[in-house]
């Protein structure tokens, strides 16, 4: 599958508990979750994601018009319903380098 660069990119940052609840959710929903962001990545939805460098934080980059459409992506996101992960936090981005189409 050939990607285009997106019109707009929303970044969402998220925080990550990592206590034995949180663990235990993740393991019962892990596979869904993933069954649910590739969707979202097949579907030219989500652009980039996965933990960030600090520990208890990770980073989403949605490909949609609005912010909106970031939130709804984010937080129908099965770990995100369970709890895992919370306060997401978005920003419209705008790099300033991208491959050339």
């Amino acid at each position: 599958m050939k990607k285009t660069n997106p019109e707009k990119l929303f970044v969402c940052m998220v925080k990550e508990r990592h206590d034995k609840a949180a663990q235990d959710i993740f393991q019962s929903v892990s596979e869904e979750h993933r069954r649910y962001v590739t969707d979202l990545w097949q579907r030219g939805i989500l652009w980039a994601g996965g933990p960030s460098t600090h520990p208890s934080a990770g980073i989403e980059i949605y490909a949609v018009d609005s912010i909106e459409e970031a939130i709804e992506a984010q937080r129908n996101a099965p770990l995100y319903v369970r709890g895992v992960i919370y306060d997401d936090t978005y920003y419209e981005w705008h790099p300033k380098l991208l491959p050339s189409q």
